[in-house]
């Protein structure tokens, strides 16, 4: 992937820098994810997420139809219980 930073969209400036502290990736668990202005993107897994326009990839897209499944279940599970 080429540098794509900084960028600018409006007055807002990305210049790639983390914008949190370190967390796990939610795709993977690796230490390689970060967040910054504009994305939130791993190294390790290929996930990657563009707020600014390209929204997210394959990668990041099964991710979150695996969350949305689960999610799911888990009020269908719930509903069962009531």
């Amino acid at each position: 992937m080429p540098n794509e930073f900084p960028r600018s969209k409006g007055p807002w400036v990305d210049t790639g820098a983390p914008v949190s502290t370190p967390q796990p990736c939610p795709n993977c668990g690796s230490n390689k994810y970060v967040q910054t202005v504009s994305t939130e993107s791993c190294s390790a897994c290929g996930y990657r997420f563009d707020y600014w326009g390209k929204g997210g990839n394959e990668v990041y897209n099964q991710h979150a139809e695996r969350v949305r499944r689960r999610q799911e279940e888990a009020d269908a599970y719930r509903d069962d219980v009531d």
